[in-house]
């Protein structure tokens, strides 16, 4: 290893971040578990951990600026092997690089079209990062320590912004990526759409009141675009698709379509953007004379046909949604209300949200890689006689952004119906691969992780529970809730191969002794995982995760609701 040359360009980067005021750790090598310092971001069980955000979206239309102010946290803990930083900006279409290199004699980043490390020495593994960059750095934009992104291109189109650490190898060990687009200008849109309609990825979208789909009526939203939510809007700025309508929304792991706030990124809150709602005619066990009524007024749902298709959503992003009229009547990131399984639901995520995260009110829809984080209620939950199949679900309580509650109760509340515990079609959805992580930071830390109630069964394979705090009776890493749901469980009819991890002992709420429920007394990871260690598998089960091509790793995914500042 070439240690001169590497201190001298880990000291190059040392003395600009000094100049910039930047605290600075120690010069030794950290290793995993090493004491961290006080940090705003929560980096956990001392893993690798990066963050990268750039202040918005979409830059080059007004009310957006010209070009992309960016910060960067790393997690002062350090490493367990030697590492490689990599900055880079990526062409998100045609997937072209820009590597930008630091200038040690200048202390100026270059751009360079070939793969070049951070301090320009390739195949040079430099000691595990010793700056303390827990409290974030500005990298770019107006009073940050490099300026402008050099090179930095400004046609319309779509960009991203990503540093990662790579091991002599020349694998990832950790990464963050910052998307952003240009784009030629931001088109308001509220009520009824006049017929169907193409939402175009060179430009945005700001939905200022209600926006509904109507019947027979298609809206087919491009690949990479971006929907603004006017969190200034007297009624929740949502997109429903009532009956009969559809959602042509194919997006794709580096072009996502992004539902979120229009603010600056310190600025956003839950309710910015109200949510995505979907109306079908699969059934519900809430009867059809009259039929049920979505909840914000977003007109009825349920039907006759479990095959009926509301359309295609895939690789969607929906962060700072909901919307809270009363205690009984709110907006959730997405409703499925009545939708069935001839619709496409895969590699969806929803953030810091008002309410929950996902929520199923009946149907027979599925779906295919599911993330919910950081939303103020439950992650998922389900009620009204849902029967989907859904394959990798994963919950991450974390902290929620500002504008809300902060109830952060569950990973999954689970209904069947109330008053009417034994309504047919009863909720029995089949969930294989599952995760739930509660906490770390929630202002609420307590709730159970999954609460199945009010009649519900659920067939449940490779489930992972965590990091529950029971600080009370009504406290479980898994309830059980009520006569109705027992029984699903003692007849037979409700599966459950769950791992509890990392709980303490008498967690598991089990008035019935389900020999699929199993307490684990440790915390162990038999793998690694480059953005978000906490989803290491523990104890043999996966939950969410996979060996190989592992989605919870996808470019797609972002980490940045609720946190840093």
């Amino acid at each position: 290893m070439k240690q001169t040359s590497l201190r001298a360009g880990w000291t190059a980067l040392v003395l600009v971040l000094a100049c910039a005021g930047v605290a600075l750790g120690a010069t030794d090598i950290h290793s995993v578990g090493s004491a961290a310092s006080e940090v705003d971001v929560t980096f956990e069980n001392g893993s690798p951990r990066i963050l990268l955000v750039t202040d918005y979206y979409t830059y080059g239309a007004s009310p957006f600026p010209n070009e992309p102010a960016s910060k960067l946290w790393v997690d002062p803990n350090g490493f367990d092997e030697n590492v490689v930083p990599y900055l880079y900006v990526v062409n998100r279409v045609t997937m072209a690089e820009r590597f930008l290199t630091l200038d040690t004699a200048t202390g100026n980043l270059v751009s360079r079209n070939t793969e070049t490390p951070l301090f320009g020495v390739a195949g040079d593994p430099i000691l595990a990062p010793t700056p303390d960059l827990s409290g974030g750095v500005d990298l770019f934009g107006p009073g940050s320590i490099f300026g402008s992104i050099p090179g930095l291109d400004t046609s319309t189109g779509h960009y991203a912004l990503v540093f990662e650490l790579r091991n002599e190898a020349g694998r990832v060990i950790s990464r963050d990526n910052a998307m952003y687009s240009y784009i030629d200008a931001v088109v308001p849109r509220e009520g009824t759409l006049p017929g169907s309609e193409t939402w175009t990825s060179n430009n945005a979208y700001l939905i200022t009141d209600q926006v509904f789909v109507g019947a027979g009526d298609t809206l087919t939203i491009q690949p990479g675009t971006v929907v603004f939510g006017d969190g200034t809007a007297p009624v929740a700025a949502s997109v429903g698709v009532l009956q009969g309508g559809s959602i042509n929304a194919n997006c794709s792991e580096f072009l996502p379509c992004r539902f979120t706030s229009a603010l600056e990124r310190s600025q956003r809150q839950t309710q910015d953007f109200g949510g995505l709602i979907v109306n079908g005619f699969a059934p519900t066990n809430q009867g059809l004379n009259p039929p049920p009524q979505g909840e914000g007024f977003t007109g009825p749902y349920g039907g006759n046909n479990p095959a009926d298709s509301s359309g295609i959503m895939r690789y969607l992003v929906v962060e700072y949604a909901g919307q809270r009229f009363n205690a009984e009547d709110e907006l959730n990131c997405i409703a499925l209300q009545g939708v069935g399984t001839g619709t496409v639901f895969e590699n969806i995520q929803c953030s810091g949200g008002s309410d929950d995260g996902i929520e199923w009110f009946g149907g027979t829809v599925g779906g295919t890689n599911l993330m919910a984080d950081s939303n103020e209620d439950d992650q998922f939950d389900w009620t009204f006689g849902w029967n989907g199949t859904v394959t990798n679900l994963c919950a991450l309580h974390r902290v929620s952004p500002p504008g809300g509650s902060d109830d952060a109760n569950q990973c999954i509340e689970a209904d069947n119906d109330n008053p009417d515990n034994e309504a047919e079609p009863r909720s029995n959805p089949t969930i294989t691969n599952f995760t739930c992580i509660k906490g770390p930071g929630s202002s609420a830390p307590n709730g159970e992780g999954l609460r199945l109630r009010r009649g519900t069964s659920v067939q449940l394979a490779n489930a992972v529970v965590a990091n529950v705090s029971v600080n009370d009776d009504a406290t479980s890493a898994v309830w059980i809730d009520g006569a109705s749901s027992v029984n699903q469980l003692t007849t037979g009819a409700m599966t459950l191969d769950v791992v509890v991890d990392g709980v303490p002992a008498g967690a598991v709420s089990d008035p019935v002794g389900a020999a699929g429920v199993m307490t684990g007394n440790s915390f162990l990871a038999d793998g690694a995982h480059p953005l978000q260690p906490q989803l290491a598998p523990r104890n043999g089960a996966r939950g969410c995760t996979t060996r190989t091509g592992d989605w919870t790793t996808g470019f797609w995914l972002n980490w940045d609701v609720g946190q840093g500042n």
